[in-house]
């Protein structure tokens, strides 16, 4: 409580009201020397110990600087008792003038004090912004590690499980064709057989997800422009869009420059996030695709106008197998991240103020290598 009150007085009080209770404590208390009766040296010596409390306060609020300005005008505001009214008393005169001198000696070590005390909580604070950086890059160091040992176990699974399920699913796709072609189009049967290829497909596409994961390609990278993916990706989901209601909005940077990166792959990773954010969107809504650069980062924001991404769910985002789609698999976002640190880069999600999700992809520009 006291160090709340403490930065309270000391750095939310604005420096004119400061200098403002400085000057009207002295002139105060040398009214009150000037209105003192001169039989009373009891109250002329009370009143001449008040001019340490505004060099105290000076020091205090100003350091060494304020502390000297604040007892050289005490120092001048104070000789007049000490050298006009009593004449007769040169003993009393002297003490006076020693009082004046330590107005001075008072001011110079609080103010010293003050500056060393100032310093010594700047350097506090420093060491508290760099153990509270320290910590956040080992929390997130942790949570890399935690993610990478989870890949390297999904890795190996999913490749081991890619085998043994995709052979005989590419022989069962063989012969359902193969019986295909003895059924009429008309028939129900064959509108059975249709069913069972496009699960098939589906099972297929799951696999290649997995084996995506599971042997993750090294990138093969190439001046490209971010934007020219960006277009290819908003061509590719406008009809899946349309069909759920949905507009996909690309405001572009047409200055951006062209940087080293798989093309492919920085287009699977856009694809991902971009239908995340169609399928966030329940009915009707937008996704706003948006590039830019900055700091020699290219960047990419991803927003949609669905029901926004809730704090709790945004660090497990890009975990394997966490999915809130009763459908997903849970890799979509998992691949995009795994792609996106391939290439030095980061994603994090948000939710904008203006609501619903937002994600914002980082590139570091790579200069072509000759």
């Amino acid at each position: 409580m006291l160090e709340i009150q403490h930065l309270n007085i000391k750095f939310f009080m604005s420096n004119k009201l400061k200098i403002g209770i400085l000057a009207t404590s002295i002139i105060f208390i040398t009214l009150l020397h000037n209105i003192s009766s001169m039989e009373g040296p009891l109250f002329l010596n009370i009143y001449q110990r008040l001019y340490y409390i505004p060099i105290v306060l000076a020091a205090y609020w100003f350091g060494l600087k304020g502390a000297l300005i604040t007892s050289i005008i005490s120092t001048f505001s104070y000789p007049h008792h000490g050298h006009y009214h009593w004449p007769d008393k040169p003993f009393y005169t002297m003490n006076q003038y020693a009082e004046m001198m330590m107005f001075n000696l008072i001011g110079i070590v609080t103010g010293i004090l003050s500056d060393l005390e100032t310093r010594q909580r700047k350097k506090y604070e420093e060491a508290s912004s760099e153990l509270k950086e320290a910590y956040q890059k080992l929390q997130d160091s942790f949570e890399q590690v935690r993610r990478s040992d989870r890949l390297s176990a999904l890795g190996e699974l999913s490749a081991a499980m890619a085998h043994e399920i995709r052979n005989p699913l590419g022989s069962i796709k063989g012969g359902i064709e193969i019986i295909e072609e003895d059924f009429d189009k008309s028939s129900q049967k064959f509108e059975f057989i249709q069913i069972i290829k496009k699960e098939i497909s589906r099972l297929d596409k799951k696999i290649t997800e997995f084996l995506h994961y599971a042997r993750p390609i090294p990138p093969q990278k190439r001046n490209s422009n971010i934007n020219d993916i960006i277009y290819s990706v908003v061509r590719l989901v406008e009809k899946r869009a349309e069909q759920q209601g949905v507009k996909v909005v690309a405001e572009l940077d047409e200055a951006m420059p062209e940087t080293m990166m798989d093309s492919e792959q920085i287009k699977q990773a856009l694809l991902n996030i971009i239908l995340n954010g169609i399928q966030a969107i329940p009915a009707s809504g937008v996704v706003t695709v948006k590039s830019w650069f900055e700091n020699l980062t290219v960047c990419v924001s991803v927003r949609d106008t669905g029901k926004g991404i809730p704090k709790g769910e945004r660090e497990k985002l890009f975990d394997p197998f966490f999915t809130t789609k009763e459908e997903g698999t849970g890799l979509g976002l998992s691949i995009t991240y795994q792609i996106l640190k391939a290439h030095g880069g980061d994603i994090i999600a948000s939710e904008p103020k203006e609501g619903g999700g937002e994600f914002i992809v980082y590139l570091p520009k790579e200069e072509q290598q000759i």
